[in-house]
């Protein structure tokens, strides 16, 4: 998720690329629900850098509606996605996604999240 921050972006998408794939292995592990939050929040942030906006906000909600993990329950979920709609004033979709990741809803996991 940092090569987002450093300007890495090719590299942050193979790493998500990468994580996505493996996800099924590791079906109903809390290793599992991090890295659907990872790669999600990595493909919305990605989505965000390049001003699709409305295309950030499926990946937003997919990461908040996973299930906690050790990890998040202990130091919350990754904001960092969240930050950039609420600059734009889409309050909407971050209040929705503080509400989910409050819960760690039912995890979404939707096929190709990185076309």
């Amino acid at each position: 998720m940092a090569g987002v921050d450093v300007g890495k972006d090719t590299d942050a998408r193979r790493f998500a690329e990468e994580l996505e794939r493996l996800i099924p292995k590791y079906r109903g592990d809390w290793n599992q629900r991090n890295a659907i939050q990872a790669t999600n929040v990595v493909f919305g942030r990605l989505d965000l850098k390049k001003g699709h906006l409305d295309e950030a906000k499926r990946p937003l909600l997919n990461a908040a509606r996973c299930p906690g993990s050790p990890q998040m329950k202990t130091f919350g979920p990754n904001l960092s996605l969240a930050r950039d709609p609420l600059r734009k004033r889409e309050k909407n979709v971050v209040l929705e996604y503080l509400e989910y990741a409050e819960s760690f809803g039912g995890c979404m996991m939707e096929p190709s999240m990185s076309g």
